[in-house]
């Protein structure tokens, strides 16, 4: 395994998302490899309600020896409103997709 990182942060009226930037790679003894990148990370409740940690955004594993692509959508919990609330979505939702891809990486 190797890569880099590079830590970015941003944040909110009432929570900080912090985000590792930069590919990482997985070699095998075969030749085969295979890039990803890590997903979001949310602290809510910093000045009021209750603390929360949640994973939010996307990741990508991409194999490059076979051109294929994973794409992970991670939670899809959103609350609006600030006097009356409404939520959609579910905090511990993960979807994705696989496909194959034409384009050289």
């Amino acid at each position: 395994m190797s890569g880099f990182f590079e830590q970015c942060g941003k944040m909110g009226a009432n929570s900080f998302t912090s985000r590792l930037s930069g590919p990482c790679y997985l070699n095998f003894k075969d030749g085969h490899q295979i890039r990803f990148g890590f997903p979001s990370y949310k602290v809510g409740g910093m000045v009021m309600g209750e603390r929360t940690i949640e994973t939010v955004g996307s990741t990508m594993f991409e194999d490059t020896t076979n051109n294929r692509k994973a794409v992970l959508l991670m939670s899809s919990y959103k609350k609006t409103g600030w006097i009356r609330s409404t939520y959609s979505g579910l905090k511990d939702e993960i979807s994705g997709i696989i496909y194959d891809s034409d384009e050289i990486i």
